[in-house]
């Protein structure tokens, strides 16, 4: 044992003398796609400049397990100072202020003091009582809606039970949902639409044997491509998969309480989330739609919390002050494992110096993984006579 010990400590010097920890691993492809959407953050905190985006980074972050109130450029302002400084802008947009509410509820934060501005209330007032919708009515609207007041469970501003009627009676037929809100509207359902209604459904405590989330789940199943991932919708052939919509259509099956990873959502022995990581770039870990030339914030911002498997209404079970690792990492597309370079810790000395360092420190290095190969060889041996 205490040949072990003294390997292993000549192992552990030569990696710190190399300034490479010991304990560091590879960013997942979920940080990946964050890291990417944290290099282009803009100094007012933006990302991709719109509020939306914005807020889908922080649900990102937030699923992944980081801090979601730390998200800036350093020197620069918070993804959530961005939110706050334009708030007042967005009081009339229903979708908008549901999302910044679940976005506020997510980083643990009043909904109903944010930026200055009650977003509940201001939430409560795009509701007609008459058609039992919010804003434009729209399903994305819609469900965000239920989505915040559910997550916020307010008292003072308690979710219309007309709401939820409202978007199940605009199902259609077949079983989707399409982004007007409307039955059977023209141009048909589409799976984003449809993912999104059954997270917002289930958030009601609907349960998932009811009519709405079966049918919901069937037409699902119907979208699944040959690759295992989801178009937007198959009204204009050929259909193709995205990444927006394999990450949507993850978030809806989770909450009806589906594996998107088991055997009933695999087509040829693929699934949503192997289709999805082959829209990561190898270059920088952002996400490209088909068509595209190269990774954007709009495409990869409603990506990691697919990744991380938490549908909306998001998480507050990360970690306070855990910050995303810096840089950005490669992500390894053939084996769905992403490929970095260590973090580099700045030394101190001249050139020369650090290049003597370096060769003590792979000097150190052999001799301990030496040592550690010997020690095993031996340990290996008593095994095998017992």
């Amino acid at each position: 044992m205490s040949r072990l010990r003294w390997a292993s400590a000549i192992l552990a010097t030569g990696l710190l003398l190399l300034n490479v920890p010991a304990a560091w691993a590879a960013p997942d492809p979920a940080t990946c796609a964050l890291q990417y959407l944290a290099s282009g953050q803009a100094a007012s905190g933006s990302v991709g400049a719109q509020a939306g985006v914005t807020a889908d980074y922080i649900f990102g972050a937030a699923a992944a397990g980081f801090d979601p109130t730390i998200l800036k450029k350093p020197g620069g302002s918070t993804a959530y100072n961005f939110l706050a400084a334009g708030i007042g802008g967005s009081l009339g947009n229903a979708g908008l202020v549901a999302k910044e509410a679940l976005a506020a509820i997510d980083g643990k934060l009043d909904p109903t003091s944010f930026g200055g501005q009650d977003l509940l209330t201001a939430l409560d007032a795009t509701y007609d009582s008459t058609t039992h919708a919010y804003g434009d009515g729209e399903t994305y609207t819609q469900s965000l809606a239920i989505l915040a007041l559910t997550a916020a469970a307010d008292a003072g501003h308690p979710l219309p039970a007309a709401a939820v009627t409202e978007l199940i009676a605009v199902q259609d037929s077949d079983g989707s949902w399409d982004f007007q809100g409307v039955k059977d509207a023209a141009g048909g359902g589409d799976t984003n639409s449809t993912a999104v209604a059954l997270e917002a459904l289930v958030a009601t405590g609907t349960p998932t044997s009811d009519a709405s989330i079966t049918g919901g789940l069937a037409y699902l199943h119907g979208q699944q491509l040959s690759d295992g991932g989801f178009p937007y919708n198959d009204a204009f052939p050929p259909a193709f998969s995205d990444p927006d919509s394999d990450a949507n259509v993850i978030q809806g099956l989770l909450a009806a309480g589906e594996d998107p990873g088991a055997a009933a959502w695999t087509k040829g022995g693929h699934t949503a989330l192997t289709n999805l990581l082959t829209f990561q770039s190898t270059a920088n870990g952002g996400f490209t739609y088909p068509g595209n030339p190269a990774p954007d914030a709009f495409t990869t911002s409603q990506v990691p919390a697919g990744l991380a498997r938490v549908p909306f209404p998001g998480s507050t079970a990360w970690t306070a002050e855990a910050s995303l690792p810096a840089g950005v990492c490669a992500a390894a597309i053939a084996t769905g494992r992403p490929g970095t370079t260590p973090p580099v810790t700045a030394a101190a000395g001249s050139n020369e110096s650090r290049t003597d360092q370096s060769g003590s420190a792979l000097l150190l290095l052999f001799l301990g993984l030496l040592g550690s190969v010997l020690v095993s060889l031996r340990l290996w041996s008593r095994r095998l006579t017992r």
